[in-house]
């Protein structure tokens, strides 16, 4: 079959986010073919640009930053300018979707809001990503990714302390990788219903209700039980120990136990009155446990690994995220990327794991403030050299100099 064009080709957004998570949203959209205009304000864009840490410079921007807005392209624009917003309006007249994460409220300010943006495209589809929602007691307070995990309970349920003792977030961002995400599914469907009803719409989206999300079955036995389930205290699966490192294993149901039991070569476990049924296992657990370390620590992992994949057991190693990165699965799938900057320098990043059967991946470096700030005007407004030129010289749009980089292909 021919290489197709991506999944969301022909979709053009206004990405004004700046941080983590709507950067993070408005990137998985650019990685499945949406034609996403970072805008920023001139000259230096968003202060999510700046090095907080000098060790994690990449190419004169944040690594956070850099993580987050790969394959977008990047306009100036100073909203805050007559002629600025002008030149926002009359992309907006052209755009799908126009996409923020700033505070409730920002956007009424900057004129920016989806009511104002309605009356210039009615077909307009606009997404607020804040951390705790445009309604309810919690709406106007800032919302960072600590901050969130924090109210939204995840800091006390993952039951990690620092140093002190304190409670400490996940350092994975988990907030904002999560509203990004759901940022990302609802998106494409508003386009979707706009499309087939002509109606545009505003989503409102919070990382504190993503995160309440995440807690799945935890939360539905809360909510309905008033406590966690114990199920995953009574059935065999965790951490065990072999001869050498520790292996991930799960054999909780009565097929995957005895494939377990034939590859640890203890087939009577099957028949054994302690272990034999779900419940016996459930009461005698402790001990199946003790046994079974004593036959792991009889071989070493690359051992016990080769049995269980003869045997079709579910297991997996237990790796650092350095080791993961590097793991031969992570290369096949093509999971760790290269991109290379307008200056020449080589940007490593994580790979979009959406893949489409027909669909060759693009990855393209993240924009430098203002390099694609003519060839938007151009194609989405028809404006010329000379008037973007005009434009510039009164300080409403900035256009950074000619890099060399390739312009992305939008057709």
């Amino acid at each position: 079959m021919p290489a197709q064009p991506p999944l969301l080709n022909g979709i053009r957004i206004l990405d004004v986010t700046k941080a983590t998570s709507g950067p993070f949203g408005t990137q998985i959209l650019a990685d499945l073919g949406a034609d996403v205009v970072k805008v920023e304000e001139p000259p230096d864009g968003v202060h999510a640009r700046d090095v907080l840490d000098a060790r994690y410079r990449i190419d004169d921007m944040d690594s956070f930053f850099a993580c987050v807005n790969r394959s977008k392209r990047g306009i100036g624009i100073k909203l805050a300018d007559p002629a600025g917003l002008d030149v926002f309006y009359r992309l907006v007249e052209q755009a799908d979707v126009v996409v923020d994460n700033h505070r409730p409220g920002v956007t009424a300010k900057l004129r920016i809001d989806h009511d104002h943006l309605a009356a210039v495209n009615p077909r307009i589809v606009t997404a607020s990503l804040s951390g705790f929602g445009a309604s309810g007691p919690l709406a106007k307070r800032a919302g960072f990714d600590i901050t969130v995990q924090a109210q939204a309970g995840m800091t006390v349920f993952n039951q990690l302390r620092d140093e002190k003792g304190r409670p400490k977030a996940v350092d994975a961002a988990i907030a904002d990788l999560l509203g990004g995400m759901y940022l990302a599914i609802a998106v494409p469907s508003a386009v979707l219903r706009r499309d087939r009803t002509g109606f545009g719409c505003h989503i409102d989206l919070a990382m504190y209700d993503a995160v309440l999300t995440w807690f799945a079955g935890f939360g539905v036995h809360l909510l309905n039980f008033g406590q966690p389930s114990q199920i995953g205290n009574n059935v065999l699966w965790g951490a065990f120990n072999t001869a050498s490192r520790p292996l991930v294993i799960t054999a909780h149901r009565t097929s995957q136990y005895e494939r377990f039991c034939t590859a640890l070569d203890r087939l009577e476990w099957l028949t054994d009155p302690r272990f034999g049924t779900p419940a016996a296992r459930a009461d005698n657990l402790d001990e199946l446990k003790v046994l079974i370390d004593e036959v792991l620590h009889t071989r070493d992992a690359e051992e016990w690994m080769a049995r269980f994949d003869a045997a079709g057991v579910s297991y997996a190693e237990t790796l650092t995220v350095e080791e993961a990165l590097a793991h031969a699965h992570a290369d096949a799938r093509e999971m760790v990327v290269e991109v290379t900057s307008p200056r020449g320098a080589t940007i490593k990043l994580i790979g979009n794991p959406i893949k489409v059967d027909d669909v060759i991946q693009h990855y393209a470096a993240p924009p430098q403030p203002g390099e694609h700030t003519i060839e938007v005007l151009s194609e989405w407004l028809g404006l010329d050299t000379a008037q973007i030129a005009a434009l510039a010289e009164t300080g409403a749009v900035h256009a950074a100099p000619a890099t060399g980089l390739e312009a992305r292909s939008v057709s």
